[in-house]
């Protein structure tokens, strides 16, 4: 049986391109003792997976990616062969494996056995019922703590976190300002994703007097997924006792050198402001999954929360997938469905 699997060609200095992978065929080697074998449906492409791809990046999480090795990712496969009895032949399970058509795995790493007996789209146990989903909502509510009438700011709001964590803020009653790359990224935001207002950090009017202007009362909760400036200027608006949620660093990503990040004068402001800073995995509440996917589905039935994914077909299309994530080319989840 044949296997493509996208490999990390070179590590990246700057710039993340498609030209630092490589699409690869090989052969499904056999099942050892305990393994089995999934064959992979949908790829969820996650912005954090980029900084393990830098050399030298491993840290108390995950380790550096291999340069010739398939690239790290969140699947969603279904098992169909097994030498292990806890994870049976049909079984669905959302992993940790790689770039690739076929995985094999031992429930070593992450595997969860997903319900397919619904009529729920396979993607969305990738998106707004997997790890975007759960990532969203543990960093607003468990982080963020976030309460009715909290002034609310989301960088990055135009990807899958941010636009389901704002969602999420609103339906606990909170006022939400988005921030995103394009005008017409922030006219998505408010007409179809429900945010209260939105804005192009990229407008000439500056970043500081941009949250000025939208956020004249100063920020509750700030639920940051770029860092560096953004989280700098975000810094000086803050009212007191908030709190602000590490989601993700994009803004280093791709960078080929330290990035300016908050200054000392910034810094002051958490003590004065008495401000919480805190970053976080999903995986950190795993225990309390049950309820935060409880309250998901009911909200995406009562229609409380929309869930919108970009999908791109075919494991070849990864990487430029993958890049043009990166560039913020998608508006909500980037997937790559392998199984039509």
């Amino acid at each position: 049986m044949k296997n493509r699997q996208v490999l990390l060609k070179s590590y990246p200095q700057g710039k993340l391109t498609p030209a630092h992978f490589e699409l690869s065929e090989t052969n499904v080697p056999e099942l050892k003792d305990n393994e089995f074998l999934l064959r992979n449906h949908i790829l969820s492409l996650d912005a954090g997976f980029r900084q393990w791809m830098n050399a030298g990046s491993g840290d108390n999480y995950l380790t550096a990616m291999a340069l010739g090795a398939p690239v790290m990712s969140i699947v969603i496969g279904e098992i169909v062969k097994s030498n292990n009895s806890q994870f049976p032949v049909g079984q669905f399970i959302l992993a940790r494996t790689a770039w690739e058509e076929y995985s094999i795995g031992d429930g070593s790493d992450i595997a969860t056995p997903l319900d397919m007996s619904g009529d729920v789209p396979i993607s969305l146990h990738a998106g707004m019922l997997g790890p975007t989903g759960m990532t969203a909502y543990f960093g607003m509510v468990e982080i963020g703590d976030v309460k009715k009438g909290d002034e609310v700011l989301i960088s990055a709001a135009a990807g899958a976190v941010g636009a389901a964590a704002g969602q999420i803020a609103r339906i606990k009653g909170a006022r939400v300002v988005g921030m995103a790359s394009t005008d017409d990224k922030c006219q998505w935001l408010t007409n179809e994703v429900g945010f209260d207002d939105a804005f192009n950090y990229k407008d000439p009017a500056g970043l500081e007097a941009l949250i000025e202007e939208k956020l004249p009362n100063g920020i509750d909760v700030f639920f940051d997924n770029v860092g560096g400036p953004v989280l700098d200027a975000a810094m000086g608006h803050l009212r007191e006792f908030s709190r602000i949620v590490l989601c993700g660093q994009i803004s280093s990503y791709n960078a080929d050198g330290p990035m300016p990040g908050p200054s000392a004068e910034k810094m002051w402001e958490l003590i004065t402001k008495r401000t919480t800073m805190r970053g976080y995995m999903f995986s950190d509440y795993m225990d309390k999954a049950p309820d935060a996917f409880g309250d998901i589905v009911k909200w995406l039935q009562s229609g409380e929360l929309k869930n919108f994914d970009q999908i791109t077909d075919g494991v070849e299309n990864t990487a430029q997938a993958f890049c043009d994530m990166l560039d913020g080319k998608n508006r909500g989840k980037a997937l790559v469905r392998l199984v039509s």
